[in-house]
């Protein structure tokens, strides 16, 4: 029998995925832009240039989201304890 605890991949199901959300936050931010050219350009006028901004950051949601889930799962996230504990000199 195959001992178990030696093993040198992470088969837990949870963590399995986490290597893909990097690219699908890529693919949903250029889909987004993509999005937002193809429906806003077309009939581009003052009131698209001043709303623009706000379309275009909702069509970056998923992608901000993606991106937020992946520095979680992979522990990316900043801590803001430790930062204040290197900016001390001594």
């Amino acid at each position: 029998m195959p001992d178990n605890n030696n093993t040198k991949f992470d088969l837990n199901p949870k963590c399995s995925l986490v290597h893909l959300l990097l690219p699908a936050a890529l693919i949903a931010s250029v889909a987004g832009v993509a999005a937002f050219i193809i429906l806003i350009i077309p009939d581009f006028n003052i009131y698209w240039l001043i709303v623009s901004p706000i379309i275009i950051a909702f069509y970056q949601a998923p992608a901000v989201y993606i991106y937020w889930l992946w520095k979680k799962k992979t522990g990316r996230l900043l801590k803001t304890n430790s930062s204040c504990e290197d900016k001390k000199v001594n």
